[in-house]
């Protein structure tokens, strides 16, 4: 896996312009960070065209970049303990800045808001648009509104797969199965990471929606282990990972898990082999010198080793 916490507001931002001259022009200005000239286009941009729907999407993106400047690296409570590691699937973009959503300029988030649910309104099957406007709504606090976003717009994808379109007008990069998940597995990822029960269980309703649009999505069964495990419910963790391992058996990922949960429970010869399994799959993800140290430790007694 080549990441796990990816933002993408930015990442899709990059291509969210079309093609009029206003808009290749603030698109130049994005790509220095130029905050006054961009300003200035927007003003200008909304004086001759009101009605340009392509400006709610440039007015969005600049104003949730602009509401996290300056904002400081987020600090992460400690997550509630748990053996299973919930990296999401690999996906398109770049990582997350992490910063603090505390710090963020709220009326410019306010208008970010509104510029793309106006967005949302002129372009309905652009998919990127609630994705962004999601996770908005995760910096502001909101899990309702942004549970209740996804649920409308995968609604909305299933029943409208054919006229589903991406950033800028253009076709999706991907098919729905390998495109969505890893964006809802970004937010499922985030809550777990927060810790604390209420965090788990909003992990545990994006993990349900996520699964019933794409049920055969391996990631989201070890995200529901490690829901489970936060609740040290061992026989439903171990029945989530074994499915995820079921699912996509050259993902090392599930194995490391399983011989987690195993030696948790003191099952540690089992273990030891589940970490071998690992370890012969594993590349250079984070968990593999994990997995290379605990099975390097000496856990299992003279008894057992013999």
């Amino acid at each position: 896996m080549k990441t796990f916490f990816r933002i993408f507001c930015l990442f899709l931002a990059a291509a969210a312009w079309g093609g009029t001259d206003d808009s290749q022009q603030f698109k130049e200005q994005w790509g220095r960070r130029d905050w006054g000239a961009m300003e200035k286009t927007l003003q200008d941009w909304r004086q001759k065209d009101p009605r340009d729907a392509e400006w709610f999407v440039a007015a969005g993106n600049y104003d949730y970049a602009k509401a996290q400047e300056g904002a400081p690296p987020l600090a992460h409570p400690p997550p509630t303990e748990t053996p299973v590691v919930w990296c999401p699937a690999p996906s398109p973009g770049s990582d997350p800045p992490n910063l603090d959503p505390a710090y963020f300029d709220r009326p410019l988030m306010a208008q970010a808001v509104t510029c793309w649910k106006a967005a949302i309104a002129a372009f309905p099957d652009r998919l990127d648009l609630p994705f962004k406007l999601a996770r908005l709504y995760q910096d502001c606090g909101d899990f309702e509104a942004q549970y209740d976003l996804l649920a409308r717009t995968l609604l909305y994808a299933d029943k409208n797969r054919k006229a589903l379109k991406w950033a800028d007008g253009q076709g999706l990069p991907q098919s729905l199965p390998l495109l969505i998940p890893p964006l809802l597995e970004e937010a499922i990822a985030y809550y777990l990471g927060q810790g604390g029960a209420a965090n788990a269980q909003r992990a545990h309703q994006l993990t349900r929606l996520n699964l019933t649009f794409f049920p055969s999505d391996p990631y989201a069964y070890n995200a529901l282990a490690a829901f489970y495990s936060t609740r040290q419910d061992w026989p439903r963790t171990l029945k989530y990972l074994l499915i995820a391992s079921q699912k996509a058996p050259k993902e090392g990922l599930f194995y490391f898990n399983i011989g987690n949960i195993l030696r948790a429970i003191g099952k540690k010869r089992e273990a030891r082999i589940f970490y071998r399994k690992a370890l012969g799959l594993g590349k250079d993800e984070p968990w593999v010198e994990t997995a290379g140290k605990l099975l390097g430790e000496a856990f299992l007694s003279k008894a057992e080793a013999e």
